[in-house]
């Protein structure tokens, strides 16, 4: 019984289909069967995947080297891009900073505003875009408040221990008598106990400066 029926359904002959993914097998009965060739799908797959993948790496790369004139970019660093988009945007946003500087340099202002507004944007701890941003708005613009958000937003990404950026930072909001936002910034980085590094000390100094001219000596005496 059990011979008989290992012959009934034994193949008799068998076709390669689908492009060789799959085989039609006909059997002793008369009866067609379809087989599928998992291993070899598979490993197609795979390879489209694959040649996917490296073709749109190439059109990234070109679209950065020679659309967007990223001379930094290299071809490995596309196929890895799904793997290293921060990274990537940091890079990008540190070449528009550059190529925004150099339109600064040739006085191509408006090129230059909308440049390092971009790279600022990408790579938000380049304090040299930040300070020149911030002071497009407060001088170019007339729109102090934007340029003071800009800044304070700095001293969390750096900032805060760029001296430079640091004195540029205090004296906006004193040009702006923002007293409340020199004794915020006091009160959130000033320790308990005096510490009297460089941050430190050009805080201090602010600090002082917004009680003194509010009128409060004795406070300003603390600093």
């Amino acid at each position: 019984m059990e011979l008989t029926k290992q012959k009934s359904s034994s193949i008799v002959s068998e076709n390669s289909i689908l492009l060789g993914f799959a085989l039609r097998q006909k059997i002793t009965d008369g009866s067609l069967r379809l087989k599928f060739r998992w291993a070899r799908l598979a490993s197609a797959c795979a390879a489209l995947i694959a040649t996917a993948w490296l073709c749109t790496a190439g059109v990234l790369y070109l679209h950065f080297k020679y659309q967007k004139d990223f001379d930094a970019v290299s071809y490995a660093s596309m196929i890895t891009l799904p793997f290293q988009l921060n990274s990537h945007r940091i890079k990008l946003g540190n070449h528009h900073v550059e190529r925004g500087m150099l339109a600064l340099s040739e006085k191509e202002y408006g090129d230059a505003f909308r440049l390092l507004r971009l790279g600022l944007a990408r790579a938000p701890a380049n304090i040299k875009a930040r300070l020149i941003v911030a002071e497009y708005y407060e001088f170019a613009l007339r729109r102090p408040q934007i340029a003071v958000e800009l800044m304070l937003a700095g001293l969390d990404k750096g900032g805060l221990n760029d001296i430079n950026f640091l004195k540029r930072t205090l004296a906006l909001l004193l040009r702006h008598k923002m007293d409340d936002k020199v004794l915020e910034i006091a009160n959130r980085f000033l320790p308990a106990q005096p510490d009297l590094t460089p941050s430190n000390q050009v805080i201090a100094f602010a600090a002082a400066s917004s009680y003194y001219w509010r009128g409060y000596y004795d406070s300003a005496e603390d600093y």
